[in-house]
């Protein structure tokens, strides 16, 4: 864009200088000028083609370090939400257990001898297998 203005204020300059030339005897006043036809050398064309690819260029690195950045984000907030559902399930898991033994614990207290037997009936063999291995 630099180089489009240098060529226009160059332009802009010429024309006034050319202009002033033609209208010196102040016979002629120029009140509007129409360009037809502008063809800018193959050089001036080449850098425009540069500095346009350049462009494109600039918005592909930053387009794709947004979705780069974006994926990260968003892998970070699924590990996140995975690690919240985890602990809640750990959690949950605990209350449970710590509510059977509660449960245990109150129908062992009260004294009722069949639930006693039923508890020790289901869980020997648990614990018989544990020794085992041990």
């Amino acid at each position: 864009m630099r180089c489009c203005r240098s060529v226009i204020a160059l332009m802009s300059g010429c024309f006034k200088s050319l202009m002033k030339q033609l209208t010196h005897g102040g016979v002629v006043k120029v009140t509007r000028v129409e360009i037809r036809d502008v063809r800018p050398s193959a050089e001036m064309i080449s850098d425009m083609n540069a500095q346009m690819k350049a462009e494109r260029t600039k918005c592909a690195d930053i387009l794709e370090a947004e979705g780069v950045r974006q994926s990260a984000i968003l892998r970070a907030e699924g590990e996140k939400q995975s690690q919240i559902l985890k602990a809640e399930g750990k959690r949950q898991s605990a209350e449970a257990e710590a509510r059977a033994t509660k449960m245990i614990f109150d129908t062992i207290a009260t004294g009722n001898v069949q639930a006693i037997n039923c508890f020790v009936a289901q869980n020997t063999p648990r614990h018989c297998k544990n020794r085992l291995s041990k």
